[in-house]
Parts: structure tokens; C-alpha cells; sequence
């Protein structure tokens, strides 16, 4: 089982640099472009469904889709992941972990679970 301390220590260490990341976009734009901001409000706003709401299998994804993000920013500006495709990604993670639930919640009992 994953320690959710450490998933919450993971999500801390990859805030600074993603909020880096989030002031250059603005920066280079020299204003805040209107899809921009939108990005990254969807994003903070699935981070939060997230790490709140849901189990830490889907943190610990989310997390990763945050990293792979923050790589992708270390490449040629070409090939740069943009505030949608993190959004897009985080909501992909959301919804996986709720089909997860739906499944949980809807499987049968096993034998020895049944109460006769």
C-alpha cells in the first residue's frame, strides 16, 4: 500500500517547479493568454479532485503525469507537453480511478463474503 505522506511529500517537491514552469508561460507571452490560464486552472483543479478524493494509486499517477510534464518542459520548445495536455492527462487519471471505484463498489461478493 502506498504511504500517502510520501505522495503528499512528492506532490510538495513538484509544485515549485511546476509553478516555474506556469510564470514562464506567462512570461513569454508577456501577458496571460486566456487558454493558457485555463490550462492550468483545469489542472490545479484536477490536482485537487485528485488528492483529495481519490485513492493513492491515482496520486501517485497523477504525480507521474506531473514529472513527465516537467521533463517534456526540459526538451526543445517544439516538443513541450502545454497546460491543456496536463489537464487532458490529470482528468484521464481521475476518471480511470473512478471506473476503479465503480468496478469495486459493483463486483459480487465472494463466497466466503456472502452473509448466509
Amino acid at each position: 500500500m502506498a504511504d500517502p505522506q510520501k505522495i503528499y511529500r512528492q506532490f510538495l517537491d513538484t509544485l515549485p517547479e511546476l509553478a516555474r514552469i506556469m510564470a514562464y508561460d506567462f512570461e513569454r507571452f508577456q501577458t496571460i493568454r486566456r487558454d493558457t490560464l485555463i490550462g492550468y486552472a483545469r489542472t490545479f483543479q484536477k490536482l485537487a479532485e485528485i488528492l483529495l478524493t481519490l485513492p493513492c494509486e491515482a496520486q501517485e499517477e497523477a504525480i507521474k503525469v506531473m514529472r513527465d510534464y516537467i521533463a517534456s518542459r526540459q526538451r526543445e520548445p517544439g516538443h513541450w507537453h502545454d497546460a491543456d495536455w496536463l489537464g487532458y492527462m490529470l482528468e484521464c487519471v481521475a476518471e480511470r480511478a473512478k471506473k476503479r471505484k465503480r468496478r469495486e463498489r459493483l463486483k459480487p461478493p465472494a463466497d466466503d463474503e456472502l452473509p448466509f
